[in-house]
């Protein structure tokens, strides 16, 4: 095996050892250690082996940016372990990503939210305009991402210990969300409104619509571009990227409300 092949293997077991898939980073890691023995590189990863791999093949001038940064990343986790492996530096190629400042909204934009969310009204789905409510709810009280909300079962909420369970988080880990005392009085009020709406078994999600079904990720994204009318206006030039349902995890450090 190379020093190309250990370095790039330790790094893989080492992330996976934390729990995290990294798939496709995998993937084209041990592509790098088939590009090296092509080219008959001996030794450690070098800056010009790192950039010549990341630059070979018909790839977007964003893809060859990543592909360097994953080169350095798995170079310095082998510097750990070696002073004498060499320290590639950061951004060589350019810069790998281009973050946009989420929008903080306010207590009272995230109200006027919800009021027009309840205003929602669909007579074949009585249950859509609770389920849209009680999301931007659950996602700003909790910081949870929406793909989490939307994959929380019933079960997951403990109003006596007030906690939610989050089988589904990043990674596929688990993790256990506190609440505060009015946020679970919120949540088994929705469980409460949720099930007077509808008939049948026991409810196995906890954001459902009409038939059980769960509210899709799509649907709550479709609904919320016409929830941010409110505050946007429409046909209104907005001079930065438009609010996202995934700002809503960003709370007003100032004062976090319930719903």
């Amino acid at each position: 095996m190379s020093i190309v092949d250990e370095q790039v293997e330790s790094y893989i077991s080492f992330k996976q050892g934390l729990g995290i898939q990294m798939i496709s980073e995998a993937c084209a890691l041990r592509h790098l250690k088939s590009y090296a023995g092509s080219i008959g590189h001996t030794g450690y990863i070098t800056i010009e082996l790192a950039a010549s791999w990341a630059r070979s093949g018909d790839h977007a001038e964003g893809y060859e940016i990543r592909r360097y940064e994953m080169a350095r990343r798995v170079s310095d986790y082998a510097a750990v372990f070696d002073d004498s492996v060499p320290r590639l530096p950061a951004g060589l190629l350019g810069k790998a990503h281009s973050r946009i400042d989420p929008y903080i909204y306010t207590d009272e934009e995230v109200s006027l939210l919800m009021r027009a969310a309840a205003s929602f009204y669909s007579m074949q789905d009585p249950l859509r305009s609770l389920a849209f409510e009680s999301m931007i709810g659950i996602m700003r009280t909790t910081g949870m991402r929406p793909f989490e909300a939307l994959a929380l079962e019933d079960g997951d909420f403990d109003q006596e210990n007030q906690v939610l369970l989050v089988k589904k988080a990043k990674n596929n880990r688990e993790r256990m969300v506190p609440v505060d005392a009015r946020t679970a009085d919120a949540l088994a009020a929705y469980q409460e409104r949720r099930d007077k709406l509808r008939s049948g078994t026991a409810c196995k999600k906890l954001i459902v619509t009409n038939g059980d079904r769960p509210l899709g990720l799509q649907s709550f994204q479709d609904a919320f571009c016409e929830l941010r009318c409110i505050l946007l206006g429409r046909g209104e030039v907005w001079e930065r990227r438009p609010p996202r349902p995934y700002d809503l995890s960003y709370p007003n450090l100032n004062k976090l409300q319930t719903f």
